[in-house]
């Protein structure tokens, strides 16, 4: 939806430079007395008024209802805020998303050899995904560091009794150079 938000952005943005080219070109018509200038401008001027005072505001309101729902649709929150621990007739237990990824880096932060960048957690109603980025040293071996960091992760969401949610793990690991 992003893409198609940015598009019609861009050629919102053309329309409105054009018709300032026309307005230009129009005083420009006006302030020299050429009548060339004008008579273009003026052509899409009656064009314009044939619609009616009714029309140019159905056009006016169409536009303006496609513009909200095009606002609502790009700051709606795609993702999940809850993952569902449990749900009975108790009643249900919810955990927010962003407690788990704070909880994620703050436990994967205290590795000394890899910066944890970032955590994400992506919902689907009592099940999830985990994606994490870690940055490590030149040296360390990327797939003992992806293991590791891993092994963390199924340690912690146990911990808390998260672990038979979670349906898949990716972790992306980077190669930083250190200062000596």
């Amino acid at each position: 939806m992003r893409v198609f938000n940015r598009a019609l952005a861009t050629i919102i943005a053309v329309v409105l430079i054009a018709g300032s080219a026309i307005g230009i070109l129009y005083l420009i018509g006006l302030l020299t007395g050429t009548p060339a200038l004008t008579q273009f401008v003026q052509g899409w001027f009656q064009a314009i008024a044939q619609l009616g005072i009714g029309g140019i505001q159905a056009i006016l309101l169409g536009i303006l209802l496609v513009s909200l729902l095009l606002f609502v649709l790009e700051v709606r929150p795609w993702r999940a805020q809850f993952i569902t621990i449990r749900d009975d007739d108790t009643g249900r237990t919810q955990v927010r998303r962003a407690d788990i990824e704070r909880y994620l880096m703050q436990r994967l932060s205290r590795e000394r050899a890899i910066t944890t960048d970032s955590v994400d957690v992506i919902v689907y109603g009592d099940r999830f995904d985990v994606a994490t980025s870690v940055s490590a040293s030149t040296g360390a071996d990327r797939h003992q560091v992806r293991d590791r960091v891993e092994a963390d992760i199924k340690s912690n969401l146990e911990s808390i009794g998260l672990d038979k949610e979670l349906e898949r793990m990716g972790t992306r690991v980077q190669r930083v150079k250190r200062a000596a």
